[in-house]
């Protein structure tokens, strides 16, 4: 029997709200407690930051910076949200006590397979013709994240490799997941004919297209026309049924979703394999009801890179996130195979039902009074 997860009133639009009203409060709370961190680490001030999170000898404190700002942007609003809008919070962001060590190979195993196939989404990424002022904007961006990942990846030490592991593998991996998987895409599952959202998300990317691929376009026209779109598309009762009956479908939230995951780490030359490796994510969670596997495989992903970046320390080769390593085009053809083949293992291994969402009074949010079914 499916456990009863117990919403207090609150639905879709509502959880949405208290879902970006927490991230913005996080927002604030962490860049303020991040500046604390920094200041109080290395005893700096805050205008030469952005230059002195590049200087070696403050690697501990820029690692310390990105674990409170993923703490208080990712994990805190979405715990915050999950109890404020349900009695069982940690059964609504998908933590459950489960864990069976059958479904838990099957996950790794995705995991691992699913390496050429992402691999070579990437390279066909960083093939994508875009114009030279974009392509221009892009690279600055990666130069100033490689500059990063060689001050916070030069670990020379088992102690630093530990250390690195908890703080930029395990941890981001935990707070990651609980905000895009156990939060978002929990929501968006719960919430039904909420097609106004993906019309919404889907304006967003065409102005993101516009701007990478069209930016001489003029931008009063474009968008005049898009926003017309978008109203028409609201006001017609008709086309929002026919959508609502096809964004109903379970893989809509973890498209959103991996596409927002994907779009956070702002970097265009990843976005296609990190969306790639959010969908397979939310996949394994949507199948899985558990946070816990999705937080591990996160885990795994990230202490690979961290893995890596470490052995290519201590062999005195340049510090880097990316292997020079290739796949041919059929590994990745087998991949993709094995993907789906491995996917139906786990649907028919399935042993964990989601929740039954129950409401509360709508006109006490905090009543015991239980309604039957949900509406929202």
């Amino acid at each position: 029997m499916a456990k009863q997860l117990i919403n207090k009133g609150f639905n879709g639009w509502a959880q949405l709200g208290v879902f970006l009203g927490t991230m913005g409060v996080g927002l604030i709370a962490g860049t303020m407690v991040a500046a604390g961190v920094w200041a109080g680490m290395t005893g700096q001030g805050l205008l030469n930051m952005q230059h002195d999170m590049l200087n070696p000898q403050y690697a501990t404190a820029v690692k310390m910076v990105q674990v409170v700002t993923t703490l208080f942007i990712f994990f805190i609003p979405a715990v915050c949200y999950a109890f404020i809008c349900y009695r069982n919070g940690w059964l609504a962001l998908g933590f459950n006590k489960s864990f069976y060590p059958k479904i838990m190979g099957l996950c790794i195993l995705l995991l691992l397979v699913s390496m050429p196939f992402i691999e070579t989404l990437g390279l066909i990424n960083k093939s994508i013709p875009i114009p030279a002022s974009s392509r221009a904007y892009f690279d600055s961006i990666e130069k100033s994240y490689e500059a990063q990942v060689k001050v916070i990846g030069d670990v020379k030490t088992i102690g630093q490799y530990l250390l690195s592991l908890i703080m930029i593998a395990l941890l981001p991996a935990i707070f990651e997941e609980t905000l895009f998987r156990g939060g978002l895409q929990n929501l968006l599952s719960r919430w039904k004919n909420n097609s106004f959202i993906y019309i919404v998300a889907f304006a967003i990317l065409i102005m993101a297209a516009k701007s990478i691929w069209l930016p001489k376009l003029n931008g009063w026209f474009f968008y005049g026309v898009l926003l017309v779109l978008v109203i028409i598309l609201f006001k017609s009762t008709y086309i929002l049924q026919k959508l609502n009956t096809l964004t109903n479908h379970f893989l809509f939230p973890i498209i959103l979703t991996s596409i927002l995951f994907s779009a956070v780490h702002a970097s265009w030359y990843g976005f296609i394999p990190r969306l790639a490796l959010g969908g397979l994510l939310g996949l394994i969670f949507y199948y899985t009801n558990n946070l816990g596997y999705t937080i591990l495989l996160h885990f795994l992903n990230n202490a690979t890179v961290v893995t890596y970046m470490f052995i290519n320390t201590r062999q005195h080769k340049p510090v880097s996130t990316e292997t020079t390593e290739t796949f041919p085009w059929w590994v990745a053809i087998i991949s993709i195979v094995l993907l789906v083949v491995l996917f139906r293992v786990l649907v028919k291994s399935q042993v964990e039902k989601a929740p039954q969402e129950v409401l509360l009074s709508r006109d006490n949010p905090f009543d015991n009074t239980i309604f039957e079914g949900k509406d929202n």
